[in-house]
């Protein structure tokens, strides 16, 4: 879950279903959302869930995002931990990095956060682990087109897929949606025309992602998006649908 408030939030979820989920959240440094990243699980994880705390200067080089100011950033919201299923290390890597995928601002800081996370993930790569990135990165995947195929303005999904930035060539994820057709290539509706006209198919758009590497891949049966409620200016549970 990519933006839940805390614990209280999830075990009333868990109550719902039933005690076989356990529930785990590690709290963000996020202070103006209060939002958290978390999740319910059948299966416990073998490490407490951890954080990186490294930064990263922002523009990184090569960036495209138009932003001529510099900075430097951290992911206020993720958490790390590790699996292992058929006899494989996984690395589980959950994000939820800043929003407005094409704001000059907010594209450099991302492409920061991405840079942050990219060298957890090329640490564990190397230590012949198998890898699950997933999350709400707020941003397109320029390879994997959404719906209404958006391309990015930013090396986000470069980054985390290992085709750019500083540990470009080192690995390589891939992106789960790409067995998906691209007319439901969706997971997120924003009203960006301000007239709350849930039928126009240009507020939809693909921001949440999940991303893996080959010895995850082969072992995937079906990819899915969960399109099933109907989203509105009136809804208030959530302005996403779950991969």
């Amino acid at each position: 879950f990519c933006e839940v408030e805390g614990c209280d939030e999830l075990n009333i979820l868990k109550g719902q279903l039933d005690n076989s989920y356990n529930p785990y959240l590690l709290k963000g440094t996020d202070t103006s959302t209060g939002q958290n990243v978390g999740m319910l699980t059948r299966v416990d994880p073998l490490k407490t869930l951890y954080r990186t705390d490294a930064k990263y200067s922002y523009p990184i080089p090569g960036s495209k995002c138009g932003y001529t100011d510099t900075g430097s950033t951290g992911v206020s919201k993720h958490y790390i931990t590790e699996f292992n299923f058929n006899d494989m290390d996984i690395a589980f890597i959950s994000a939820h990095f800043i929003a407005i995928p094409t704001e000059a601002s907010r594209c450099a800081q991302r492409e920061g956060q991405a840079s942050v996370l990219q060298s957890v993930i090329a640490d564990y790569i190397s230590r012949d682990y198998e890898v699950i990135m997933l999350g709400d990165l707020n941003d397109f995947d320029g390879e994997v087109l959404d719906v209404n195929s958006n391309k990015p303005t930013s090396q986000v999904l470069s980054i985390l897929k290992g085709q750019y930035g500083a540990y470009a060539g080192k690995y390589e994820l891939v992106s789960v949606a790409e067995t998906v057709q691209q007319s439901q290539r969706y997971s997120d509706w924003y009203d960006s025309d301000n007239n709350c006209n849930t039928q126009s198919s240009k507020d939809y758009s693909m921001i949440d992602h999940v991303l893996v590497t080959s010895g995850i891949q082969k072992n995937i049966a079906d990819v899915t998006f969960y399109h099933k409620y109907p989203e509105s200016c009136e809804t208030y549970n959530s302005d996403h649908y779950p991969v």
